[in-house]
């Protein structure tokens, strides 16, 4: 990935939401970025998946903040969906697996500040333990997801609490005329993103630019 996917990921969420403030954790310096960003060095960006950890630094929160990935696209209204998250009752909250649903997935994560404190203060008192441990491999290698699953506090269900319309979805190569339907934020899973859509699907070409 390069800088563009950060801007266009910029472009698309502040078309739904111009007050949308974007932070990010990178690499990359400040200057590679057109779109307005702050941005936060990454402590460690050669760990792989561990370094999504990193997006639960306090630094990086606030008081609040919803956590999401480059593969992400924006379709409709943001404010409403955060109008409704009531981060008092709800402080963690996370959409369950579609393909799963007894797991949660970290793909969109809505955390208080607070509550980002602790996971990052027992991340990094385990992280270097953690990372040799194979209860937390998945796919023959370190997966950040599984640790957080077993070793912090369970979310609340994102679709109950917040909105169902924040949806993860599996794309295969090939034409699909149109988004998924009642979906207004929709993150990827797997391989396949939105460099390798935006060839043939329309949507995801206007969406990502």
């Amino acid at each position: 990935l390069d800088p563009t996917w950060v801007d266009k990921l910029a472009r698309n969420l502040r078309r739904w939401d111009e007050t949308a403030e974007l932070v990010v954790l990178t690499h990359f310096d400040p200057s590679d970025f057109t779109e307005p960003v702050e941005v936060i060095p990454l402590m460690h960006p050669e760990r792989d998946w561990s370094t999504m950890m990193e997006c639960l630094r306090p630094e990086a929160i606030g008081e609040r903040a919803v956590v999401i990935g480059l593969d992400t696209l924006a379709l409709g209204p943001l404010g409403p969906l955060w109008d409704r998250w009531d981060s008092e009752a709800h402080p963690f909250v996370a959409p369950p697996c579609q393909y799963s649903p007894v797991k949660w997935v970290n793909g969109v994560v809505g955390i208080t500040g607070d509550v980002a404190s602790e996971v990052w203060s027992c991340w990094v008192a385990e992280r270097d333990e953690a990372m040799r441990d194979e209860q937390f491999v998945l796919h023959t290698k370190f997966s950040e997801m599984e640790w957080m699953r077993r070793r912090i506090r369970k979310p609340s269900n994102m679709w109950e609490v917040v909105s169902p319309e924040i949806r993860q979805w599996i794309p295969t190569i090939g034409k699909v005329d149109a988004p998924p339907r009642g979906v207004t934020l929709l993150y990827f899973a797997g391989p396949i993103k939105q460099d390798s859509l935006a060839p043939t699907m329309a949507w995801v070409r206007e969406t990502w630019a």
